[in-house]
């Protein structure tokens, strides 16, 4: 049934509606045998007015579950679409997909906690990825059946990264998934320029964002951030140490 052919429904049920209700206030009204009759002989069109209207309530109710079944169509095809990639993506065979319980909002000081634990074999210091391949940071707490991950870019956190796969620098978590470094002046770094954590993977830290180059300063100041936002993941790999 297309859009025009609804409105057009809605708008006789409504009428309709409106007409059974003042002919059944008239029958009412009349309490002799001419009420009686009048009573009988408006019976059967009230009941086919009232079906109309009954008719119009069903295609609203219609149209409201086909809206709430695709709404949720679209999320079961985001969450499948996650899923596959995760499948995809190339990774040890030792390490574990999990759960995001709870996210920054609730959890302190750039932490979030996962619903897996020591059962599963995690273990403190195990690096936490995302689906991407974008390193977030690692576990600080481990128990039976959950863990706590704390991000690199804790305030006041200090560790050396690779700037563009090439130099070993050295960086600042600042919060937030933000990161700062003073790089001599020698150092070439833009605006493309990204941070990876070394080791097997040189999995992506940081984009630079912002670079502080005042004439005559003997350092460069660098502000970066992790390319994805921490509050809309699910899912993260856990691989150990």
């Amino acid at each position: 049934m297309n859009f025009l052919v609804q409105n057009k429904m809605r708008g006789t049920g409504k009428v309709a509606f409106v007409v059974a209700l003042v002919l059944l206030i008239v029958g009412v009204s009349l309490r002799d045998e001419l009420g009686y009759w009048f009573t009988s002989l408006i019976t059967p069109p009230v009941q086919a007015l009232w079906s109309i209207k009954n008719i119009d309530d069903g295609v609203s109710s219609v149209g409201g579950r086909e809206y709430a079944l695709q709404s949720r169509l679209d999320y079961l095809t985001e969450e499948n679409a996650i899923l596959k990639n995760a499948l995809n993506h190339t990774m040890s065979t030792t390490s574990r997909m999990v759960n995001i319980l709870s996210s920054l909002y609730s959890s302190p000081y750039d932490t979030f906690v996962i619903d897996e634990g020591s059962d599963e074999g995690l273990l403190v210091g195990d690096k936490v990825i995302t689906l991407e391949g974008v390193i977030l940071g690692e576990l600080i707490e481990v128990y039976p059946s959950v863990a706590k991950v704390s991000l690199y870019s804790t305030v006041g956190r200090e560790l050396e990264v690779l700037l563009d796969n090439t130099i070993r620098v050295r960086v600042k978590g600042i919060g937030n998934q933000n990161f700062f470094a003073d790089l001599p002046q020698g150092i070439p770094v833009s605006t493309s320029s990204t941070l990876s954590f070394p080791g097997d993977g040189e999995y992506m830290l940081a984009t630079v964002g912002y670079i502080k180059n005042n004439v005559g300063d003997a350092f460069q100041k660098v502000y970066a951030r992790s390319p994805v936002n921490v509050h809309h993941v699910k899912f993260v790999y856990v691989i150990p140490q």
